[in-house]
């Protein structure tokens, strides 16, 4: 799909690389829209008040994750911008990660989409 779009290798990369933290975010962010105020009725305000308070803390959680995840990929992101990255793509020089599938282990590039058995 970022094929169509026209993007080139190293914006693709990024936005691979930078996914699973901007889903954390947007987790954080649709619960702490949840914990409003919403007591419509008296006899469930106890469940209410426990929905928010569960909901606060499953946002707070998932924001520490984003901030984890996000300087993880900020980290692989600068090493492999200063060449210190250790394995890189035979095709176009990306970012590579290592996955283990049906057939044993395979690298990916996050740039091309490459597979490379190992």
């Amino acid at each position: 799909m970022l094929d169509l779009l026209g993007l080139n290798i190293e914006t693709k990369m990024l936005i691979r690389l930078y996914a699973l933290p901007i889903l954390f975010l947007l987790g954080s962010l649709m619960l702490m829209v949840f914990t409003e105020e919403r007591q419509e009725n008296r006899l469930l305000a106890g469940v209410f008040e426990l929905l928010n308070n569960v909901a606060l803390w499953l946002s707070l959680i998932l924001f520490v994750l984003f901030v984890i995840t996000g300087l993880y990929a900020s980290f692989l992101y600068w090493r492999w911008r200063d060449g210190k990255f250790q394995e890189i793509c035979h095709v176009c020089g990306g970012m590579v990660v290592e996955k283990y599938g049906r057939f044993g282990a395979y690298s990916k590039c996050l740039a091309c989409s490459a597979t490379h058995s190992i």
